[in-house]
């Protein structure tokens, strides 16, 4: 408060402020809180909070947003309305994003199991290959057929 200003104009800078800093709570309890953002949880803190940006007015006279007895008592019921309401968005939100956490995590452990199934199987393909390879090596020396040389593995990876 500049030196002339009057008490009229105090209460007016006051009200305003008070009025503005409801309607921010009252829109992050609505639309979502902005990360980072500080949310005056109690009254003291609701005098202190310069809003988001820091421009608006603080106050120390707790008589201004005092529940039921205050200068501004529907203004106060605002201000606890909007904070209750912020506090269940948060909650419903943590609930929801646990929520969407546990789902993704149950889809990649269907997919984890099915690969390892995958896995599994193609081992027991790979196993059953290699046992009829060398079945087909024996009878082929046994009729004295040439045997051809053991194929070398595959690999994606480049050769020097």
């Amino acid at each position: 408060m500049s030196r002339s200003e009057s008490p009229e104009e105090k209460q007016r800078r006051v009200l305003e402020a008070f009025r503005a800093k409801v309607e921010i709570l009252e829109g992050w309890a609505a639309e979502g809180v902005p990360e980072g953002s500080e949310i005056p949880k109690t009254h003291a803190a609701l005098r202190r909070w310069g809003g988001p940006d820091g421009t608006l007015a603080q106050w120390s006279d707790p008589l201004i947003d005092r529940p039921n007895v205050g200068k501004y008592p529907d203004l106060t019921e605002r201000y606890q309305q909007a904070l209750r309401n912020i506090e269940l968005r948060l909650r419903k939100s943590k609930r929801g994003r646990l929520g969407d956490l546990e789902a993704a995590l149950a889809v990649l452990r269907r997919e984890n199991d099915a690969l390892r199934a995958q896995n599994a199987s193609l081992i027991g393909l790979l196993d059953q290959r290699e046992r009829r390879i060398v079945l087909l090596e024996d009878l082929a020396r046994a009729h004295k057929l040439p045997v051809p040389p053991p194929v070398a593995a595959t690999s994606s990876k480049s050769h020097r």
